[in-house]
């Protein structure tokens, strides 16, 4: 599918009269071509702003003011209103669900500060990115979307490239140590180098993983080498579902730019997800359509079963970060379970799957699992590959660390998840055939 060629739609897109200010259905195909171009600039916009707004910050803290904690918020707060404004302006049926979605969790976080009594939006944040960049994504119908991730590809590439060629350039520009501790908190004792502008694993003692290249880890626009590495897994996801529609010089461009990234950031969980991605990916267009939903709770029972065999413990790789999930979840208390206790979300940073268990509760883990797995619709060959490679990616991204719920890589993830849903899913309702 090309940028110039939209999916017809049941649901039709409605515009605003210029004359009397209400909205109207669009009836002509001209009237929806301009209706799907607008919604899926708009998301663009909104999706390349969450993408790189800190390295934004970055910048100007570095360069031309120093940034405080409050402007990040802020900033996010507003990306975030951009999307829901958007959403409302193309609203159509199929996004009720995921509407549903935030206002179950809304509820979950309301119902949460009201019995802990320490109410915390961060909490609320983690989560309402899932459902917001997916009706997002299903707002631009799909328009564009190859487009727009070469787009950011080509971006972050680039500053990868000048990270690794220039490396004083690349600091002089984001002066990543000071934009951490001006606006996360961070002092100058928790970095491994004081002197070095980077961030804190990116210059962490342990020897490569994988010694291909020397130096520091990279990093890009993400500024910090694991959400480099999320961004990865991320891109060879999306390659390994829409190949046909990126062509073979194409994807073997992403997949080589993205694998010599992977070497920079040193990326070892994303290695091991991408190679797992690549490999499901050959089966799981002919796989069933809510298969996926099993992929996170089998993955806890083989991570406990291998904790417990092996009698792993807990450290600073992945089988002693898995050995920490499953010792953590052990640990948990019937409150903890229920998300209305804070005395493990601090020991949680490093699981992800126990921090969302701590800060949604159990049911509420499982409603978004369910949902993000199941309420697409899964009807062509690129939809259950992503889906599928979204759990992949989800799975052992939170058995690990609770890096998935930060925008930088979640807005791209959900946002190319609710796109191809919007391209495809209310086709069949009209016409039938396959979207390619």
């Amino acid at each position: 599918m090309t940028a110039l060629q939209y999916p017809p739609f049941q649901s039709r897109p409605r515009l605003r009269s210029s004359a009397t200010g209400r909205l109207r259905d669009a009836q002509t195909p001209n009237e929806r071509t301009a209706a799907w171009t607008k919604a899926s600039a708009a998301a663009a916009v909104i999706l390349l702003a969450a993408i790189f707004f800190n390295s934004g910050l970055a910048y100007v803290n570095g360069n031309v003011t120093a940034m405080r904690p409050l402007l990040v918020m802020i900033c996010e707060g507003a990306i975030v209103f951009a999307a829901l404004l958007t959403i409302a302006a193309y609203f159509y049926e199929d996004m009720a669900r995921w509407i549903v979605l935030l206002a179950f969790l809304v509820f979950l976080a309301a119902l949460r500060g009201l019995i802990t009594g320490e109410p915390d939006v961060k909490f609320l944040r983690d989560v309402m990115l899932i459902p917001i960049f997916i009706m997002l994504g299903m707002a631009s119908r799909g328009a564009s979307l190859t487009q727009i991730f070469l787009l950011i590809h080509v971006a972050v590439f680039a500053v990868f490239l000048i990270e690794v060629a220039a490396p004083d350039l690349y600091n002089g520009l984001f002066k990543i140590q000071s934009y951490y501790i001006n606006t996360r908190g961070n002092s100058i004792d928790d970095f491994y180098d004081s002197t070095s502008e980077l961030y804190i694993s990116a210059t962490r003692p342990e020897e490569r993983f994988l010694p291909i290249m020397d130096g520091p880890r990279t990093s890009s626009v993400f500024l910090e080498p694991v959400s480099l590495g999320n961004y990865c897994s991320i891109a060879v996801a999306f390659v390994c579902s829409v190949t046909k529609r990126l062509g073979w010089k194409t994807s073997a461009f992403v997949l080589v730019s993205t694998f010599a990234m992977l070497v920079g950031c040193d990326g070892r969980l994303a290695l091991v997800t991408s190679v797992l991605i690549i490999g499901l990916s050959m089966i799981s267009g002919r796989l069933p359509r809510a298969g996926a939903v099993v992929i996170l709770p089998a993955a806890l029972v083989a991570a406990a079963l291998i904790t417990f065999l092996s009698g792993a413990q807990s450290d600073n790789n992945f089988a002693g970060r898995i050995a920490h999930t499953i010792g953590l979840l052990q640990r948990l208390d019937f409150i903890s379970w229920f998300g209305v206790s804070n005395e493990f979300t601090e020991p949680a940073v490093d699981s992800g799957i126990a921090y969302l268990i701590t800060t949604q509760s159990l049911i509420g883990v499982t409603v978004i699992w369910v949902a993000v797995t199941t309420l697409v619709s899964n009807v062509t060959a690129e939809q259950r590959r992503f889906t599928y490679a979204i759990a992949i990616y989800a799975t052992l991204n939170s058995l690990v660390s609770y890096s998935l719920v930060t925008i930088k890589t979640a807005a791209l993830l959900w946002f190319i998840h609710g796109a191809l849903e919007g391209a495809n899913s209310l086709r069949n309702r009209v016409t039938p055939g396959r979207v390619q």
